[in-house]
Protein backbone atom coordinates (compact mmCIF):
# COMPACT_ATOMS: atom_id res chain seq x y z
CA UNK A 1 0.00 0.00 0.00
CA UNK A 2 1.15 3.88 -0.61
CA UNK A 3 1.56 5.58 2.06
CA UNK A 4 2.76 9.19 1.57
CA UNK A 5 2.54 12.54 2.78
CA UNK A 6 3.30 15.82 1.76
CA UNK A 7 6.28 17.76 2.53
CA UNK A 8 4.99 20.74 2.48
CA UNK A 9 2.54 20.25 5.18
CA UNK A 10 5.53 17.86 7.46
CA UNK A 11 7.12 21.83 6.84
CA UNK A 12 4.17 23.87 8.09
CA UNK A 13 4.02 21.96 11.18
CA UNK A 14 7.57 21.01 12.06
CA UNK A 15 9.55 23.60 10.80
CA UNK A 16 6.79 26.89 10.98
CA UNK A 17 4.51 25.20 13.49
CA UNK A 18 2.07 27.60 12.89
CA UNK A 19 0.10 27.04 9.86
CA UNK A 20 -2.35 23.59 10.09
CA UNK A 21 -1.81 21.01 7.94
CA UNK A 22 -4.47 19.84 4.93
CA UNK A 23 -6.64 16.61 5.63
CA UNK A 24 -5.16 14.03 4.04
CA UNK A 25 -6.82 10.79 5.25
CA UNK A 26 -4.54 8.39 3.27
CA UNK A 27 -3.83 10.64 0.61
CA UNK A 28 -1.78 8.07 -1.14
CA UNK A 29 -3.50 5.88 -1.31
CA UNK A 30 -5.64 8.98 -2.23
CA UNK A 31 -9.08 9.09 0.39
CA UNK A 32 -9.73 5.69 0.43
CA UNK A 33 -7.55 2.88 2.08
CA UNK A 34 -8.23 -0.53 1.83
CA UNK A 35 -7.77 -3.51 4.25
CA UNK A 36 -8.42 -7.39 3.06
CA UNK A 37 -7.70 -9.34 6.20
CA UNK A 38 -6.21 -12.74 5.62
CA UNK A 39 -7.70 -14.43 8.86
CA UNK A 40 -11.17 -13.29 7.95
CA UNK A 41 -11.93 -13.80 4.12
CA UNK A 42 -15.40 -12.29 4.54
CA UNK A 43 -14.45 -8.94 6.11
CA UNK A 44 -13.72 -6.04 4.01
CA UNK A 45 -12.89 -2.53 5.97
CA UNK A 46 -12.71 0.73 3.83
CA UNK A 47 -11.20 3.73 5.29
CA UNK A 48 -13.23 6.67 3.39
CA UNK A 49 -12.29 10.44 4.27
CA UNK A 50 -15.38 10.53 6.55
CA UNK A 51 -15.04 6.99 8.76
CA UNK A 52 -14.62 3.72 8.60
CA UNK A 53 -17.34 1.55 6.10
CA UNK A 54 -17.17 -2.40 7.41
CA UNK A 55 -18.37 -5.25 5.37
CA UNK A 56 -18.11 -9.28 7.30
CA UNK A 57 -19.85 -10.49 4.91
CA UNK A 58 -18.26 -10.06 1.64
CA UNK A 59 -19.17 -6.34 0.37
CA UNK A 60 -23.11 -7.86 0.97
CA UNK A 61 -23.87 -5.26 3.46
CA UNK A 62 -21.96 -2.46 4.95
CA UNK A 63 -22.13 -0.69 8.43
CA UNK A 64 -20.66 2.56 9.07
CA UNK A 65 -18.31 4.24 12.17
CA UNK A 66 -17.75 7.93 12.09
CA UNK A 67 -14.24 9.74 12.93
CA UNK A 68 -15.64 10.69 15.61
CA UNK A 69 -16.07 7.50 17.36
CA UNK A 70 -11.86 7.37 17.75
CA UNK A 71 -12.29 10.48 19.68
CA UNK A 72 -9.67 12.39 18.08
CA UNK A 73 -9.76 16.32 18.42
CA UNK A 74 -9.49 16.59 14.77
CA UNK A 75 -9.65 14.58 11.57
CA UNK A 76 -7.64 11.26 11.46
CA UNK A 77 -4.78 11.16 8.55
CA UNK A 78 -4.19 7.82 7.91
CA UNK A 79 -5.33 4.36 9.10
CA UNK A 80 -2.86 1.14 9.42
CA UNK A 81 -4.05 -2.38 10.10
CA UNK A 82 -1.73 -5.11 11.95
CA UNK A 83 -1.33 -8.71 11.68
CA UNK A 84 -3.78 -9.18 14.41
CA UNK A 85 -6.28 -6.62 13.12
CA UNK A 86 -5.65 -4.03 14.91
CA UNK A 87 -6.51 -0.44 13.54
CA UNK A 88 -4.45 2.22 14.08
CA UNK A 89 -5.14 6.12 13.15
CA UNK A 90 -2.46 8.85 12.83
CA UNK A 91 -3.38 12.57 13.06
CA UNK A 92 -1.40 15.74 13.65
CA UNK A 93 -1.98 15.07 17.48
CA UNK A 94 -0.27 11.72 18.14
CA UNK A 95 -2.07 8.29 17.43
CA UNK A 96 -5.51 6.86 18.41
CA UNK A 97 -5.80 2.55 18.77
CA UNK A 98 -8.59 0.25 18.11
CA UNK A 99 -8.50 -3.75 18.98
CA UNK A 100 -11.92 -4.25 17.35
CA UNK A 101 -11.46 -2.65 13.82
CA UNK A 102 -13.41 0.61 15.20
CA UNK A 103 -15.43 0.00 18.12
CA UNK A 104 -13.57 1.45 20.67
CA UNK A 105 -10.54 3.61 20.50
CA UNK A 106 -7.65 4.37 22.99
CA UNK A 107 -4.89 7.48 22.51
CA UNK A 108 -1.64 5.96 22.36
CA UNK A 109 0.39 6.88 25.05
CA UNK A 110 4.31 7.83 25.32
CA UNK A 111 6.56 9.45 23.16
CA UNK A 112 3.38 10.27 20.55
CA UNK A 113 1.70 11.60 23.55
CA UNK A 114 4.25 14.14 24.30
CA UNK A 115 3.88 17.98 24.77
CA UNK A 116 0.05 17.42 24.44
CA UNK A 117 0.44 15.54 21.71
CA UNK A 118 2.65 15.27 18.50
CA UNK A 119 2.07 15.66 15.13
CA UNK A 120 1.97 11.52 13.50
CA UNK A 121 1.41 11.44 9.58
CA UNK A 122 2.39 8.14 8.54
CA UNK A 123 3.30 4.47 10.30
CA UNK A 124 3.58 0.68 9.53
CA UNK A 125 3.20 -2.33 11.28
CA UNK A 126 5.44 -5.26 11.41
CA UNK A 127 3.90 -8.17 9.12
CA UNK A 128 6.26 -10.65 10.44
CA UNK A 129 6.13 -9.45 14.26
CA UNK A 130 2.77 -9.07 16.27
CA UNK A 131 2.65 -6.21 18.08
CA UNK A 132 5.65 -4.32 16.98
CA UNK A 133 5.01 -0.86 15.25
CA UNK A 134 6.91 1.90 13.90
CA UNK A 135 5.25 5.58 13.06
CA UNK A 136 6.91 8.86 11.86
CA UNK A 137 5.94 12.10 13.76
CA UNK A 138 7.65 15.50 14.48
CA UNK A 139 10.85 15.85 16.65
CA UNK A 140 11.84 18.87 18.48
CA UNK A 141 13.51 21.51 17.49
CA UNK A 142 12.73 20.92 13.85
CA UNK A 143 12.79 17.89 12.12
CA UNK A 144 11.07 13.95 12.31
CA UNK A 145 11.76 10.76 14.09
CA UNK A 146 10.43 7.26 13.78
CA UNK A 147 8.94 6.02 17.74
CA UNK A 148 8.52 2.45 18.14
CA UNK A 149 6.29 0.74 19.68
CA UNK A 150 6.49 -2.65 21.11
CA UNK A 151 2.80 -3.58 22.79
CA UNK A 152 0.80 -3.10 19.20
CA UNK A 153 0.14 0.97 19.50
CA UNK A 154 -0.82 1.13 22.70
CA UNK A 155 2.21 2.88 23.49
CA UNK A 156 5.34 4.10 22.14
CA UNK A 157 9.09 4.62 23.24
CA UNK A 158 11.48 7.28 22.67
CA UNK A 159 12.57 7.59 18.87
CA UNK A 160 14.95 5.21 17.15
CA UNK A 161 15.79 7.55 14.44
CA UNK A 162 15.55 11.22 14.28
CA UNK A 163 16.51 13.68 11.63
CA UNK A 164 16.24 16.95 10.72
CA UNK A 165 15.02 15.95 7.40
CA UNK A 166 11.05 15.79 6.43
CA UNK A 167 10.65 11.67 6.49
CA UNK A 168 7.57 10.70 4.26
CA UNK A 169 7.11 7.21 4.29
CA UNK A 170 8.04 3.72 6.67
CA UNK A 171 7.03 0.14 5.72
CA UNK A 172 8.48 -2.97 6.87
CA UNK A 173 9.21 -5.88 4.63
CA UNK A 174 6.99 -8.93 4.46
CA UNK A 175 9.83 -11.56 3.40
CA UNK A 176 12.47 -10.67 5.49
CA UNK A 177 12.24 -10.52 9.83
CA UNK A 178 13.24 -6.81 11.11
CA UNK A 179 13.74 -5.11 7.55
CA UNK A 180 12.73 -1.69 7.59
CA UNK A 181 12.58 1.26 5.58
CA UNK A 182 12.15 5.08 5.43
CA UNK A 183 11.90 7.59 2.26
CA UNK A 184 11.78 11.47 3.34
CA UNK A 185 13.67 14.83 1.36
CA UNK A 186 16.39 16.92 2.73
CA UNK A 187 14.60 20.34 3.15
CA UNK A 188 16.15 23.22 2.07
CA UNK A 189 15.92 26.79 2.82
CA UNK A 190 16.51 29.95 0.35
CA UNK A 191 17.64 33.54 1.29
CA UNK A 192 14.10 34.53 2.42
CA UNK A 193 13.90 31.76 5.01
CA UNK A 194 11.64 29.60 2.05
CA UNK A 195 11.87 26.15 2.97
CA UNK A 196 11.46 23.92 -0.42
CA UNK A 197 12.25 20.24 -1.60
CA UNK A 198 15.83 19.01 -1.04
CA UNK A 199 17.36 15.39 -2.58
CA UNK A 200 14.93 12.87 -1.77
CA UNK A 201 16.79 9.62 -0.06
CA UNK A 202 15.92 5.93 1.20
CA UNK A 203 17.71 4.76 4.85
CA UNK A 204 17.35 0.87 5.32
CA UNK A 205 16.50 -0.52 9.00
CA UNK A 206 16.90 -3.76 10.61
CA UNK A 207 16.54 -5.53 13.73
CA UNK A 208 12.93 -4.12 13.63
CA UNK A 209 14.06 -0.26 13.37
CA UNK A 210 16.25 -0.66 16.15
CA UNK A 211 19.39 0.07 13.99
CA UNK A 212 19.30 2.22 10.82
CA UNK A 213 21.72 2.50 8.28
CA UNK A 214 23.40 5.97 7.10
CA UNK A 215 20.35 7.54 4.48
CA UNK A 216 21.44 7.37 0.98
CA UNK A 217 20.78 10.89 -0.98
CA UNK A 218 19.50 10.37 -4.84
CA UNK A 219 20.05 13.82 -6.10
CA UNK A 220 20.36 12.83 -9.67
CA UNK A 221 16.58 11.79 -9.63
CA UNK A 222 15.82 15.37 -10.54
CA UNK A 223 18.10 14.47 -14.02
CA UNK A 224 16.29 11.31 -14.34
CA UNK A 225 13.44 13.11 -14.73
CA UNK A 226 14.27 15.73 -16.66
CA UNK A 227 13.30 18.48 -14.11
CA UNK A 228 15.63 20.94 -12.38
CA UNK A 229 13.00 21.70 -9.31
CA UNK A 230 12.32 19.42 -6.51
CA UNK A 231 11.14 16.10 -6.11
CA UNK A 232 9.55 14.82 -3.35
CA UNK A 233 9.46 11.00 -2.60
CA UNK A 234 7.06 8.55 -0.72
CA UNK A 235 7.58 4.93 0.13
CA UNK A 236 4.94 3.18 -2.60
CA UNK A 237 5.72 -0.67 -1.34
CA UNK A 238 8.45 -3.58 -0.11
CA UNK A 239 8.17 -6.13 -2.68
CA UNK A 240 6.76 -9.01 -1.37
CA UNK A 241 9.70 -11.52 -2.23
CA UNK A 242 12.49 -9.50 -2.53
CA UNK A 243 13.64 -7.01 0.96
CA UNK A 244 16.41 -5.56 -1.06
CA UNK A 245 13.47 -4.04 -4.14
CA UNK A 246 11.64 -0.96 -2.79
CA UNK A 247 9.12 0.73 -4.95
CA UNK A 248 8.98 5.19 -4.57
CA UNK A 249 6.42 7.47 -5.74
CA UNK A 250 8.39 10.20 -7.05
CA UNK A 251 6.68 13.74 -7.60
CA UNK A 252 7.93 16.76 -9.57
CA UNK A 253 6.67 19.54 -7.40
CA UNK A 254 5.01 21.46 -7.37
CA UNK A 255 2.46 19.91 -9.96
CA UNK A 256 3.64 16.71 -11.06
CA UNK A 257 4.03 14.74 -13.05
CA UNK A 258 3.94 11.41 -10.84
CA UNK A 259 7.28 8.48 -11.53
CA UNK A 260 7.28 5.02 -10.20
CA UNK A 261 10.91 4.34 -8.84
CA UNK A 262 12.59 1.41 -7.86
CA UNK A 263 16.03 -0.15 -5.88
CA UNK A 264 16.41 -2.92 -6.08
CA UNK A 265 19.69 -2.81 -3.78
CA UNK A 266 18.07 -1.52 -0.43
CA UNK A 267 18.61 2.25 -1.38
CA UNK A 268 21.36 2.80 -3.02
CA UNK A 269 20.33 3.00 -6.67
CA UNK A 270 17.35 4.58 -8.07
CA UNK A 271 15.87 3.75 -11.30
CA UNK A 272 12.09 4.82 -12.80
CA UNK A 273 10.27 2.36 -13.83
CA UNK A 274 7.13 4.04 -15.16
CA UNK A 275 6.00 7.98 -15.94
CA UNK A 276 2.17 8.25 -15.16
CA UNK A 277 -0.33 10.65 -16.82
CA UNK A 278 -0.92 12.11 -13.68
CA UNK A 279 -0.85 11.88 -10.10
CA UNK A 280 -0.83 8.10 -8.64
CA UNK A 281 -3.27 7.73 -6.44
CA UNK A 282 -2.36 3.85 -5.34
CA UNK A 283 -0.26 1.25 -6.15
CA UNK A 284 -0.17 -2.61 -5.91
CA UNK A 285 2.38 -5.96 -6.54
CA UNK A 286 -0.04 -8.34 -6.90
CA UNK A 287 0.74 -11.60 -6.12
CA UNK A 288 1.57 -13.19 -9.51
CA UNK A 289 4.51 -10.41 -9.57
CA UNK A 290 2.45 -7.80 -11.54
CA UNK A 291 2.64 -4.15 -10.85
CA UNK A 292 -0.41 -1.71 -10.59
CA UNK A 293 -0.28 1.98 -10.77
CA UNK A 294 -3.77 3.40 -10.07
CA UNK A 295 -5.08 7.20 -11.22
CA UNK A 296 -8.00 9.01 -10.90
CA UNK A 297 -8.28 9.18 -14.89
CA UNK A 298 -8.54 12.66 -14.90
CA UNK A 299 -6.50 12.97 -18.49
CA UNK A 300 -9.05 9.81 -20.03
CA UNK A 301 -5.60 7.98 -20.21
CA UNK A 302 -6.33 4.87 -18.11
CA UNK A 303 -7.41 4.23 -14.47
CA UNK A 304 -5.50 0.99 -13.53
CA UNK A 305 -2.21 0.49 -15.92
CA UNK A 306 -0.06 -2.87 -15.37
CA UNK A 307 3.35 -4.34 -15.70
CA UNK A 308 4.48 -5.92 -19.15
CA UNK A 309 6.74 -8.90 -19.62
CA UNK A 310 8.99 -6.54 -21.67
CA UNK A 311 9.40 -4.06 -18.64
CA UNK A 312 6.93 -1.30 -19.46
CA UNK A 313 3.30 -0.39 -18.71
CA UNK A 314 -0.12 -0.66 -20.28
CA UNK A 315 -3.19 0.94 -19.83
CA UNK A 316 -6.19 -1.74 -18.64
CA UNK A 317 -8.80 -1.43 -20.87
CA UNK A 318 -11.74 -1.94 -18.47
CA UNK A 319 -15.30 -2.64 -20.32
CA UNK A 320 -18.38 -1.16 -18.88
CA UNK A 321 -21.45 -2.96 -18.01
CA UNK A 322 -22.89 -1.15 -20.81
CA UNK A 323 -20.86 -1.74 -23.29
CA UNK A 324 -17.53 -0.10 -25.11
CA UNK A 325 -14.72 0.86 -22.87
CA UNK A 326 -14.62 2.54 -19.64
CA UNK A 327 -11.68 3.61 -17.27
CA UNK A 328 -11.90 3.54 -13.38
CA UNK A 329 -11.35 6.79 -11.13
CA UNK A 330 -9.38 4.76 -9.11
CA UNK A 331 -8.98 5.85 -5.66
CA UNK A 332 -7.16 2.20 -4.02
CA UNK A 333 -5.87 -1.13 -5.00
CA UNK A 334 -6.33 -4.19 -3.16
CA UNK A 335 -5.98 -8.07 -3.95
CA UNK A 336 -7.26 -11.12 -1.89
CA UNK A 337 -6.91 -14.90 -3.30
CA UNK A 338 -6.29 -13.17 -6.64
CA UNK A 339 -9.26 -11.23 -7.21
CA UNK A 340 -8.39 -7.67 -7.81
CA UNK A 341 -10.39 -4.79 -5.40
CA UNK A 342 -10.42 -1.17 -6.83
CA UNK A 343 -11.60 1.60 -4.90
CA UNK A 344 -13.39 3.49 -7.42
CA UNK A 345 -15.67 6.76 -7.95
CA UNK A 346 -19.25 6.30 -6.38
CA UNK A 347 -20.55 9.00 -8.80
CA UNK A 348 -18.60 8.51 -12.05
CA UNK A 349 -17.90 5.01 -12.10
CA UNK A 350 -21.54 3.63 -9.83
CA UNK A 351 -19.61 1.80 -6.86
CA UNK A 352 -17.30 2.92 -4.49
CA UNK A 353 -15.41 -0.41 -3.92
CA UNK A 354 -15.52 -3.10 -6.99
CA UNK A 355 -13.69 -6.63 -7.37
CA UNK A 356 -12.35 -7.94 -10.47
CA UNK A 357 -11.86 -11.59 -11.18
CA UNK A 358 -9.86 -10.81 -14.59
CA UNK A 359 -6.70 -8.72 -14.17
CA UNK A 360 -9.04 -5.26 -13.96
CA UNK A 361 -11.13 -5.99 -17.26
CA UNK A 362 -14.36 -5.72 -15.62
CA UNK A 363 -15.17 -5.02 -11.74
CA UNK A 364 -18.51 -6.23 -9.76
CA UNK A 365 -19.73 -3.32 -7.94
CA UNK A 366 -19.41 -4.44 -3.75
CA UNK A 367 -19.68 -1.19 -1.91
CA UNK A 368 -22.29 1.91 -3.40
CA UNK A 369 -22.48 4.64 -0.94
CA UNK A 370 -26.77 4.80 -1.23
CA UNK A 371 -26.38 1.18 -0.35
CA UNK A 372 -24.86 1.85 3.23
CA UNK A 373 -27.00 -0.14 6.13
CA UNK A 374 -26.43 2.27 8.27
CA UNK A 375 -23.85 2.51 11.49
CA UNK A 376 -22.07 -0.52 12.44
CA UNK A 377 -23.94 -2.93 14.74
CA UNK A 378 -21.49 -3.13 18.06
CA UNK A 379 -23.43 -4.26 20.54
CA UNK A 380 -24.12 -2.92 23.80
CA UNK A 381 -22.64 0.20 22.52
CA UNK A 382 -22.95 4.14 22.59
CA UNK A 383 -22.19 4.29 18.72
CA UNK A 384 -25.60 6.17 17.62
CA UNK A 385 -25.45 9.00 20.28
CA UNK A 386 -21.67 9.50 18.87
CA UNK A 387 -22.54 8.97 15.26
CA UNK A 388 -25.96 9.19 14.52
CA UNK A 389 -25.86 12.83 13.64
CA UNK A 390 -23.43 12.16 10.96
CA UNK A 391 -24.76 9.39 9.64
CA UNK A 392 -27.81 11.59 9.51
CA UNK A 393 -25.58 13.87 6.97
CA UNK A 394 -24.22 11.30 5.00
CA UNK A 395 -27.90 9.79 4.65
CA UNK A 396 -28.60 12.93 2.97
CA UNK A 397 -25.52 13.01 0.90
CA UNK A 398 -26.08 9.70 -0.71
CA UNK A 399 -29.59 9.68 -0.99
CA UNK A 400 -30.18 7.15 1.67
CA UNK A 401 -33.41 6.81 3.89
CA UNK A 402 -31.52 6.85 7.24
CA UNK A 403 -34.48 5.25 9.00
CA UNK A 404 -34.20 4.85 12.39
CA UNK A 405 -31.40 4.06 14.58
CA UNK A 406 -31.05 0.50 13.09
CA UNK A 407 -30.04 2.48 9.77
CA UNK A 408 -31.91 0.42 7.48
CA UNK A 409 -30.61 1.14 4.09
CA UNK A 410 -33.43 2.43 1.21
CA UNK A 411 -35.13 -0.65 -0.27
CA UNK A 412 -35.08 -2.79 3.05
CA UNK A 413 -31.68 -3.63 2.44
CA UNK A 414 -30.33 -5.53 5.95
CA UNK A 415 -29.21 -3.77 8.73
CA UNK A 416 -25.47 -4.11 8.97
CA UNK A 417 -24.38 -7.39 10.59
CA UNK A 418 -23.26 -7.37 14.29
CA UNK A 419 -20.06 -7.17 15.56
CA UNK A 420 -20.00 -7.90 18.87
CA UNK A 421 -18.09 -5.06 20.15
CA UNK A 422 -18.51 -2.64 23.08
CA UNK A 423 -18.08 0.85 21.40
CA UNK A 424 -17.11 4.75 23.42
CA UNK A 425 -18.83 7.31 22.91
CA UNK A 426 -17.24 11.04 22.38
CA UNK A 427 -17.98 13.90 20.17
CA UNK A 428 -20.30 13.95 16.97
CA UNK A 429 -19.65 16.06 14.05
CA UNK A 430 -21.72 19.53 13.99
CA UNK A 431 -23.89 18.44 10.99
CA UNK A 432 -23.32 21.99 9.13
CA UNK A 433 -19.92 21.30 9.00
CA UNK A 434 -19.72 17.71 8.00
CA UNK A 435 -22.67 18.65 5.23
CA UNK A 436 -20.16 21.91 3.76
CA UNK A 437 -16.97 19.11 4.10
CA UNK A 438 -18.52 16.08 2.09
CA UNK A 439 -20.12 18.90 -0.38
CA UNK A 440 -16.55 19.78 -0.97
CA UNK A 441 -15.39 16.26 -1.21
CA UNK A 442 -18.24 15.44 -3.49
CA UNK A 443 -17.07 18.41 -5.90
CA UNK A 444 -14.05 16.77 -6.05
CA UNK A 445 -15.55 13.44 -7.06
CA UNK A 446 -14.93 11.58 -4.12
Amino acid sequence: MIRTRLVRGFLAVVCVAAAGAARADGAFPDEFQLFLPADHPSRIVVAANFGLLESDDDGATWGFICEAEAGAPGNLNLYQMGPTDTLLAEFFGGVVRSGDEGCVWDRAAGSVAADGGRSVWDGAFDPLTPGRVLVLGAWAPSGSAIFPSADDGRSFGPPVYATGAALTGIEFSSSSAGVVYATGNEVTQDGGGALGFGPPFVVAGADGGATWGVPVDHPEVAALLGTDGGVQVGLAAVDPRDPRTVYLRLTVEPTGPDYLGVTRDSGKTVQVLFRSPERMTSFLVAQDGTLYVGTRNGTGAGGIFASQPDGGFAAVEQECPDGGICDLHVRCLGERMGALYACADNWQDGFALGRSTDRGRTFTGLLRFSGISGLAACSGSDLQSTCQATWGALAQLFGIDAGSAAGEADGGAAPAPSRGCACSTGDGFALAALLAALGIARRRGK
